[in-house]
């Protein structure tokens, strides 16, 4: 699936009125079937199959009618039980959260059948004769639009369970974790190819990567539109690159916000940045009012962060919500640190350095998350308690120095909170050797360093 596609398809995701218009539309095709089976087979079938609707105009007038009041009163309930959910969850885990019950699929579905079986029993309703005779009522639509009410009151208890079940905070968490873990395997996999290093034609890197190419001989691309990016497209920014023979330094990554005039990527050589490779490159990136989770995993950190900090508030007060959400990140960091990340150098099937792109390091996600949590926790030795155990398990997973360096530079940070904390003696004790424990681990990982390699 193409990054256009895949960004239209996460957007109509969050959308709470696609599934519904797709049942709606697949309750005309029903009803066009029903309707065609009763015109083929008026008797055959009243006589064939046990449980058929038997009656007469009149009966199915008012069952039908009956039927479609009850689907708008259901709806009508969980549209309302929606808006108190979704009004709950703003306040208790904030407005970015939304998303979750936005693209909650059982709730739009849920909504979809009761306004399908509404439109469902109008589109039966106009079929219904004005005589007496039996053999003219649609005897097979009216029970297919019977099994459609019971199914509703399925749904309908499917539909309580469900909306109390994801206003927990295990559910919340639990949902951003697993979309942030499948977003990492897809961003962060475990092979990404041998590693490869530019040939004598191509151009120089420098071996510290701060200077990779001359700023002299490149062009600017600038933005010309205002929004934050959504999404890149990578396979159509490389195919771009070896098209042109040109190489690409991309200086926004999805998440980001950018304005008119503000320079998106820079080009070498700039000889080759004609407007026409100006035109193809303002396609690659796809701007919107509003970060998705497509491409950006920073936003599910800012996710489950803001929840913490929520649960932290004065107003709710509630620890064990947010060692919830730090148990998920460091899952998360967890799972970054054990896979190996990819190269901000891509290089085409013939070795030449094509794209320079960066992405979010472990190290900075590590100041991300420790960084805030951190200044919620000062008067709750269990939360700090918690986030060293969280760096413990950190540390086990960590590869290279910098990402130790960073987690230790936390630590020393925790550490100096307790040093000044109100905390009993014996809380600030435990939490101290928490801390030498966590730190002897990182040193030995240190020492240990030179034989791994």
């Amino acid at each position: 699936m193409s990054t256009q596609l895949r960004s239209l398809w996460e957007t109509l995701r969050e959308s709470y009125w696609f599934i519904p218009a797709g049942i709606v539309l697949a309750m005309f095709g029903l009803a066009y079937v029903t309707q065609m089976a009763d015109e083929e087979y008026p008797v055959d079938i009243a006589g064939m199959l046990p449980g058929v609707f038997r009656g007469g105009p009149d009966g199915a007038r008012a069952m039908l009618s009956t039927i479609a009041a009850s689907m708008m009163t259901a709806a009508s309930v969980t549209f309302s039980i929606t808006i108190a959910a979704l009004a709950s969850a703003s306040t208790q885990f904030g407005s970015r959260l939304l998303r979750i019950f936005m693209r909650d699929t059982g709730s739009q579905v849920v909504l979809g059948t009761f306004v399908g079986t509404f439109i469902y029993c109008l589109l039966i309703l106009r079929q219904i004769p004005s005589s007496t005779s039996e053999l003219q009522v649609p005897q097979f639509s009216t029970t297919v639009a019977l099994l459609l009410a019971l199914l509703s009151i399925g749904v309908l208890i499917y539909f309580v369970h469900h909306m109390a079940s994801m206003l927990q905070v295990w559910s919340v968490a639990g949902e951003v974790g697993e979309s942030l873990l499948e977003e990492i395997r897809e961003l962060y996999p475990e092979q990404v190819g041998r590693e490869l290093e530019p040939s004598q034609d191509a151009i120089p890197i420098d071996a510290d990567g701060s200077s990779v190419l001359p700023d002299a001989d490149s062009a600017e691309i600038l933005a010309r539109r205002l929004g934050y990016i959504q999404a890149v497209d990578h396979g159509r920014l490389m195919r771009l690159a070896v098209k042109h023979d040109i190489v690409v330094r991309l200086d926004f990554t999805p998440g980001r916000f950018v304005v008119p005039d503000t320079r998106l990527a820079m080009v070498w050589p700039a000889a080759r940045a004609t407007p026409e490779v100006e035109n193809e490159l303002q396609k690659i990136f796809i701007l919107g009012s509003r970060r998705t989770t497509y491409q950006d995993i920073e936003l599910y950190f800012d996710e489950l962060i803001e929840m913490t900090l929520r649960a932290m508030s004065r107003a709710i007060n509630d620890p064990h919500s947010a060692m919830i959400c730090i148990d998920w990140l460091t899952g998360a960091l967890t799972t970054i640190a054990r896979r190996q990340t990819p190269s901000r150098y891509r290089f085409d099937n013939e070795g030449r350095l094509r794209v320079i792109a960066d992405a979010p390091s472990i190290a900075y996600l590590i100041d991300l998350s420790f960084d805030r949590i951190r200044n919620v926790s000062r008067d709750h030795p269990e939360m700090l308690a918690k986030l060293i155990d969280s760096a413990r398990i950190i540390a086990q997973n960590l590869r290279h120095p910098e990402d130790r360096a960073a987690l230790r530079l936390q630590l020393m940070a925790i550490d100096a909170v307790v040093r000044n904390a109100w905390f009993a003696e014996h809380e600030r004790q435990r939490l101290r050797a928490a801390f030498l424990d966590v730190l002897d681990d990182l040193n030995a990982a240190e020492l240990d360093q030179p034989a791994s390699k």
